[in-house]
């Protein structure tokens, strides 16, 4: 015998707030504007990846750059890795900023208009630090003829002002997981602000 045979024929309450078939949407999320959760899902899914890349060159690759300091060539080292890193690391911290500007009109309704601020002037916070210490730095250490001390005290230099950055960018990937967290967790505010 099968066992939907037995099952009784029922209409859900008229206040349930089930959809009738699956094809429709749920009416909790009938409003909700595909373009503001994208682009919170996007810019999120970016500073959450560009954070990772951060931590990792900070707190691995940075140091390991004591060791190499006697190595003759660290200078031509130094400028190939940089060239290397743009497209992981300065290029989606740009797109980020853009995209979190592009959210201060475009949040899911879910998502504070405090909370879009404060992580951009984090990721601003960011930018700063790198534009005017750690760019300087990283330049410095691409130019050839410096002593071993003089590259570990550039490199010590270089780890002290990427702190400046790791703080306020851990900051703003747990400010974009809150958000997605509360846009997930309330379906009814996700729609677009009008």
């Amino acid at each position: 015998m099968r066992g939907d045979s037995y099952m009784i024929p029922c209409r859900p309450h008229p206040s349930a707030s089930i959809p009738v078939s699956l094809a429709e949407p749920h009416p909790a999320r009938a409003n909700e504007s595909t373009l503001a959760v994208g682009v919170l899902i996007v810019t999120a899914t970016l500073v959450l990846v560009v954070t990772g890349v951060a931590l990792f060159e900070g707190r691995v690759v940075y140091r390991s750059w004591f060791d190499l300091a006697s190595f003759p060539g660290f200078a031509t080292y130094h400028a190939r890795f940089g060239r290397a890193l743009l497209p992981w690391l300065p290029v989606p911290l740009a797109l980020t900023t853009v995209l979190n500007v592009v959210l201060l009109r475009y949040a899911p309704r879910a998502v504070p208009r405090f909370a879009v601020v404060a992580a951009l002037i984090g990721q601003l916070v960011v930018v700063g630090v790198t534009v005017a210490l750690a760019i300087p730095v990283q330049r410095e250490l691409s130019v050839p003829g410096h002593a071993p001390a003089e590259i570990d005290a550039l490199v010590a230099r270089l780890i002290t002002v990427n702190l400046w950055r790791e703080i306020p960018g851990v900051l703003v990937a747990l400010l974009f997981a809150w958000m997605l967290w509360r846009t997930a967790r309330r379906p009814t505010l996700a729609s677009a602000r009008p």
